[in-house]
């Protein structure tokens, strides 16, 4: 289907997942009927998102600085300017239930999900990025996806004890009228899905396709072109990325987009100061 898709121009985007490197809980904690076991997540990678005709969207925690007019009643923001990201996976430190089985996770992580697929073999595309592997990689790029969800204990009840590195983030999306704070890949995929919605206007309605061969390609000019944030710290409970590491990583792949730059329009206007009409 995907195949099939792609040759008729559709672009299949996936969220990488939420779970960093282990996302696949050990057989017992989905088999043992009884409940009450304890089990540990193990690494792996999603499906779909493994798919070598799909484009992989991973995430980072976002920081930016924001410069308020003091003169403004309400205090309103006049610029926001972007500082740097991580993508330092959050521990959940108490055991959860994420599936309701009565069986209990006492590894969870939380964070770009990513890794190394056992069905599909890497697409040509991705031998130009140093993957270490024949096998599918993903993700292949990142946006935002904020950090540190709400668990509750499912033995007390209770807000889990999370671990977080610093100001955790998230996405503000409108929904009927109303803001909703959203995290996760979930939030993440369809922001890259935007992407290559203005990509496509901006070429005068193109499909793409299976867009990893075209982000591949311009991640082999990356010296020069400044279209994806690099270098970014990132820990998956697998991998660990120091600050400063350039290339494609199992974490959040060729890296974030500089959107302007990806899509070769370095001049053109931002979405606009926010509290304005064009970014609310």
């Amino acid at each position: 289907m995907f195949l099939q898709g792609n040759s008729q121009g559709i672009t299949f985007i996936f969220s990488s997942g939420d779970d960093a490197g282990q996302p696949c809980p050990q057989l017992g904690y989905l088999t043992n009927s009884a409940g009450g076991g304890s089990y540990k997540d193990v690494t792996g990678t999603s499906i779909w998102s493994d798919d070598p005709n799909a484009t992989s969207v991973g995430g980072t925690n976002l920081t930016t600085v924001a410069n308020p007019n003091p003169t403004a009643s309400p205090l309103k923001v006049t610029s926001s300017a972007y500082r740097y990201e991580d993508a330092n996976a959050d521990t959940i430190t108490d055991p959860i239930d994420p599936f309701g089985t009565g069986n209990l996770i006492t590894n969870a992580k939380w964070g770009s999900g990513g890794g190394q697929s056992t069905i599909f073999e890497a697409g040509s595309y991705q031998s130009e990025a140093n993957t270490g592997s024949t096998m599918r990689m993903d993700p292949d790029v990142s946006m935002h996806m904020g950090g540190c969800p709400f668990y509750i204990n499912p033995v007390t009840g209770k807000p889990a004890a999370e671990h977080c590195y610093g100001n955790d983030s998230y996405d503000i999306a409108v929904i009927g009228g109303d803001y909703y704070g959203l995290i996760g890949t979930s939030a993440s995929a369809p922001d890259f899905a935007g992407v290559l919605a203005v990509a496509g206007q901006e070429e005068g309605g193109v499909r793409f396709g299976n867009a990893n061969v075209l982000l591949y390609q311009i991640a082999q000019k990356e010296s020069t072109n400044n279209a994806f944030h690099q270098g970014i710290s990132a820990w998956n409970g697998v991998v660990t990325v120091a600050a400063g590491t350039k290339g494609w990583n199992p974490i959040i792949g060729l890296g974030t987009p500089d959107v302007r730059n990806l899509l070769g329009i370095p001049t053109a206007p931002a979405a606009g100061n926010p509290q304005t009409s064009t970014n609310p």
